[in-house]
């Protein structure tokens, strides 16, 4: 609906004349006026899976077509848009422009729907408090829009209303990030990992910030010690390494 909205708030019962028309292949109303007749109404909105989000109106030379890996993949059932719904899964991509200062992110449910650059999931307008791999539910108005990658065809689109529409269910699980170790501990962490095959003893000197590892020769190739992590880092600890003959022994020693 295009119009002036001066003076009506979200659950108002309004009034709305205008010209019916398609705008980008969604029925609305144009040049539409507006006049509030009573309120505030509480409205629910109706949970239903992402296949269910948008379709097409039967005026409307456009189809909904979803973006399976490779292949635009048509898709047909009853119009749902401008109706009020409620969706749920997991944020797949989250994204912000600061030309426009548009807020938007994907929700895949599991259905696998995608929406334009392969993003997978149900294209959501507005900002929110939610990352990428948040489960989430998300109110909002069930729409379409023409694709990015391909204006003759539509996506499923929700318009968030305001930021309380977004409830997190399951903050993404945090990733065990990189750590710092001085080597003055008693024992070695446990997350570092050494791979050397001739390895004889592993052990803190008595010098805070010095490892020792003993092997059996120093021209062996250098050991590999990295640290052990969990998540999305990608990490490569690399070490100085110094050779010692000292007391008759062959040691290395890291820092």
């Amino acid at each position: 609906m295009e119009g002036d909205t001066t003076g009506v708030w979200l659950g108002d019962i309004v009034s709305v004349t205008g010209t019916v028309s398609t705008v980008s292949g969604e029925l609305g109303i144009r040049t539409a006026t507006i006049q509030r007749t009573g309120g505030p109404a509480v409205i629910l909105p109706v949970g239903m899976p992402s296949r269910f989000i948008g379709n097409c109106p039967s005026e409307s030379h456009l189809g909904v077509w979803d973006f399976l890996p490779g292949v635009w993949i048509p898709r047909s059932g009853l119009d749902t848009t401008g109706i009020l719904v409620r969706i749920w899964g997991k944020v797949r991509a989250t994204y912000y422009s600061p030309v426009t200062d548009a807020h938007w992110f994907y929700v895949d449910d599991g259905f696998a729907a995608a929406s334009d650059g392969g993003d997978k999931g149900i294209l959501v307008y507005g900002a929110a408090d939610a990352k990428e791999g948040d489960y989430v539910a998300v109110n909002g108005i069930s729409s379409v829009e023409p694709s990015y990658d391909d204006p003759d065809k539509l996506v499923r689109v929700i318009r968030m209303r305001d930021a309380s529409d977004v409830q997190v269910l399951r903050p993404a699980s945090q990733p065990e990030h990189p750590f710092s170790d001085e080597f003055d501990s008693p024992t070695l962490d446990p997350r570092w990992v050494i791979y050397w095959a001739r390895v004889q003893l592993l052990s803190l000197t008595t010098v805070p910030g010095w490892l020792t590892i003993t092997v059996d020769s120093p021209y062996d190739s250098s050991p590999q010690i990295i640290q052990r992590m969990r998540g999305d880092w990608d990490l490569e600890t690399k070490l100085r390494v110094e050779f010692s003959n000292a007391q008759g022994s062959q040691g290395v020693y890291l820092v």
